[in-house]
């Protein structure tokens, strides 16, 4: 079975020059609006899946950067817009999985979520959910589960903050996420943190 890795966007990543190590992975998942440019001595440059919300603030990556894309319709308000993203999204991209609304709300409760209305999952810890189907073992790093910078906001470890995290539980994800630690089928690679 192929080796996979899911490269959160937290700025954890920052300074730990991971970049070699995340791309000797079979698979490296990216999220949304990734960065890879002026960050690869941390980050590493490989991205052969994409995991993206359904909304239309993620950029059209060209298809042929990935083997793979998943769209993550997000069990929240706006679900019904993100039906009609990820239906254009289809018709843009020949490689895209969507993954739906009701898959979505099943991995939220199985987080502990208060959706649709107060919280939803990110798109992180779905992917890690989804992935965790279908691969014995999936390795992750910079998933930081919103921890707060010095200034009191979740960020990245790029430029752009986050744009949803309000409506995101880091302590519900982070308890997931530790779950399946404990259990030998998530290893971080970033354990320092």
């Amino acid at each position: 079975m192929s080796s996979i890795i899911l490269v959160g966007n937290g700025s954890s990543l920052l300074g730990k020059r991971l970049g070699s190590q995340i791309d000797s992975f079979d698979d490296v998942v990216r999220f949304n609006n990734f960065e890879v440019d002026g960050y690869a001595d941390d980050v590493g440059t490989k991205s052969t899946i994409l995991a993206r919300r359904s909304c239309d603030d993620v950029k059209l990556w060209p298809e042929d950067m990935f083997n793979k894309i998943y769209c993550f319709i997000t069990y929240c308000r706006w679900t019904s817009g993100m039906i009609q993203v990820a239906n254009q999204l289809q018709g843009h991209y020949s490689n895209a999985e969507i993954v739906t609304a009701d898959m979505c709300a099943k991995y939220g409760r199985d987080i502990g979520l208060d959706q649709p209305n107060n919280e939803w999952a990110s798109v992180g810890v779905l992917a890690l959910a989804h992935m965790l189907k279908s691969h014995e073992t999936v390795h992750i790093c910079g998933f930081d589960h919103l921890k707060k910078n010095e200034k009191g906001h979740a960020s990245h470890y790029f430029h752009k903050p986050p744009k949803d995290d309000r409506f995101h539980s880091g302590k519900k994800e982070s308890m997931f996420t530790d779950r399946f630690i404990r259990l030998g089928k998530v290893i971080r690679i970033d354990e320092s943190d």
